[in-house]
């Protein structure tokens, strides 16, 4: 019994962090702050996209005037690169897709719809400092994740009836397309009442693409604090796709346990301003593919 409570919580909630790599930076070549006509790029450690214009840089200030006329200020090292939008190489297949990420920031959807976390598992993308989320899943899993620094969080909560859940995931982009991260995720009784014992959760996390249309590889050990039990093989894949300004919709596959088995899930985020709603099916441990998967809500809210 009290295996299939931690393996349905592990499931529930896979989470990561700490990876002490060094960020990249790149600055095309064939910027021009005297063409008023260019189009610049501007990404952002956080995962943040902006299209319009660098206009000047003072000391370790950057200064960026979006489509829109309103003016942005970054700092070096909040920048990961800044390309004029030919470099993007677009091709008329890709134009459109280019297009809807520009509209998101006329619409104020700037911010990317939930790309700290999948379903089961937690991606290579983090919340900035300062910044975080209350997310519940069904009422029953609780947890608050903050932004210390950039590229590392820290979480804890609860998940009834008496279990509490503290983790820490830290994250680096190596490349344009390319984020890792890892972390530990360490579920414990409160009392006494569950009569379970406590388990530590590490693993490693690969995400390529974009914070709207991203691909996501986890992979990791659950080790029991108990001596009486065997550590037990996680990983998982999935990916998520932003459809619309406050739609993304999200699928992931759950790998290991005693069994080798995998565990399904397909959902969608709706998100308006600061507030989350997350809509799916997913499986349960210890049943299979064939197993009727049953409805997932979550409500979140962004700070």
């Amino acid at each position: 019994m009290h295996k299939k409570l931690l393996k349905t919580i592990l499931s529930c909630w896979l989470i990561c962090s700490f990876l002490p790599l060094a960020h990249t930076q790149y600055f095309s070549h064939q910027l021009n702050l005297q063409d008023s006509t260019q189009v610049h790029i501007l990404r952002t450690k956080r995962g943040d996209r902006f299209v319009g214009q660098l206009t000047d840089i003072r000391s370790t200030n950057l200064f960026f005037r979006l489509g829109n006329g309103n003016e942005l200020t970054f700092t070096f090292k909040e920048v990961i690169s800044i390309i004029t939008w030919q470099e993007e190489n677009l091709d008329s297949a890709k134009m459109w897709q280019r297009q809807f990420r520009d509209d998101l920031i006329g619409e104020g959807q700037g911010r990317s719809i939930s790309k700290e976390n999948l379903i089961y598992s937690s991606t290579a993308f983090n919340y900035g400092k300062g910044d975080g989320e209350v997310r519940s899943i069904a009422f029953i899993v609780n947890i608050v994740d903050v932004g210390v620094t950039e590229g590392f969080s820290i979480g804890g909560g609860f998940a009834l009836p008496d279990i509490g859940i503290f983790r820490l995931k830290a994250t680096t982009p190596v490349g344009r397309s390319l984020h890792v991260g890892a972390g530990v995720n360490m579920i414990f009784p409160i009392t006494e009442f569950t009569g379970i014992e406590g388990v530590a959760h590490t693993f490693a996390i690969l995400t390529a693409g974009n914070p709207d249309q991203f691909f996501n590889l986890t992979i990791g050990s659950s080790i029991a604090f108990d001596a009486f039990s065997d550590d037990v093989f996680l990983a998982s894949i999935g990916g998520g796709y932003r459809v619309a300004p406050q739609w993304r919709l999200h699928f992931e596959i759950l790998f290991g346990g005693d069994d080798g088995g995998f565990i399904p899930a397909v959902g969608s985020v709706w998100q308006k301003g600061n507030f989350k709603l997350e809509l799916g099916l997913a499986g349960l441990p210890e049943t299979d593919i064939d197993s009727a998967l049953i409805p997932i809500l979550a409500l979140g809210f962004l700070f």
